[in-house]
């Protein structure tokens, strides 16, 4: 059995609480994973969620930016025991499709190898700031830059906590924090000799089939307006799940328009 955290932000919140995402992918969980053991949510833990689940609530730190927030919100679940040794980290995004054993999740690596510098790297401003920093600290400190963190999720290891901790000391812009799963990946591939395995990293803007049969994946904001991927999610995950409360002002599931039936 291996613990599962979920690291959640308030603007991840929506309003009421309905949060589809997370219901989404702790139905998926608990649908599809095997050798689940307690599942964890750090940060703003909505209030559906069952006593399965471990809540800790944890404030988001003023002038920090997302990565940096989600480092802080894994070092606090760490530092209260909520977990230890080896675990799996999440996000709100996270889908399962199909049956996997959640203990032998290896270390992902991602198909296009190493992490970019600010040049080479796609995305926004802060996705590209967090990667080229940690990119820099990993190699001053002697560590690989292997790109470990996809959409799905990935293995951690809290006796890796120091060393993360002294990596982002060294960080000059410690506003912007580290990616954690890549300092964890290459930390851990380090100390423990663990091999990585190549993954195509699936982060889809509509339903695709290709995704779906590939076992895990994660979406876009704009797939949310998908009629295709609604009408799936409702198909395989519209039923509440251990996870979330019973009653108590549930929202039944989502139509396909995306708003509550």
């Amino acid at each position: 059995m291996i613990d599962v955290l979920y690291t959640l932000g308030p603007a991840e919140c929506s309003a009421g609480g309905a949060n589809r995402e997370l219901r989404w992918s702790l139905r998926s969980l608990a649908k599809y994973g095997r050798n689940v053991g307690r599942v964890i949510v750090v940060g703003y833990p909505p209030d559906w969620l069952s006593d399965e689940v471990v809540r800790l609530p944890v404030e988001r730190p003023v002038g920090l930016e997302k990565d940096a927030v989600i480092f802080h919100n894994v070092m606090a679940a760490i530092d209260a025991g909520a977990v230890s040794g080896r675990f799996l980290l999440s996000s709100d995004d996270h889908f399962l499709s199909a049956p996997f054993d959640m203990e032998r999740t290896p270390l992902w690596q991602r198909e296009n190898n190493f992490i970019p510098t600010y040049a080479e790297c796609r995305g926004g401003d802060g996705y590209r700031r967090v990667l080229d920093q940690t990119r820099r600290v990993l190699l001053a400190s002697g560590y690989g830059i292997v790109k470990c963190n996809p959409h799905r999720n990935t293995l951690c290891d809290s006796r890796c906590a120091p060393e993360l901790e002294r990596l982002l000391a060294t960080a000059p812009a410690r506003n912007v924090g580290i990616e954690f799963n890549c300092a964890m990946g290459n930390v851990m591939h380090a100390v423990f000799g663990l091999p990585f395995e190549r993954m195509h990293d699936w982060k889809v803007p509509a339903f695709d089939p290709r995704a779906v049969e590939s076992g895990a994946f994660s979406i876009r904001d704009r797939a949310l307006a998908d009629p295709k991927l609604l009408a799936w999610f409702a198909a395989e995950f519209g039923e509440p799940c251990r996870y979330e409360k019973r009653g108590g002002g549930l929202l039944p599931p989502w139509s396909v328009s995306g708003t509550a039936a």
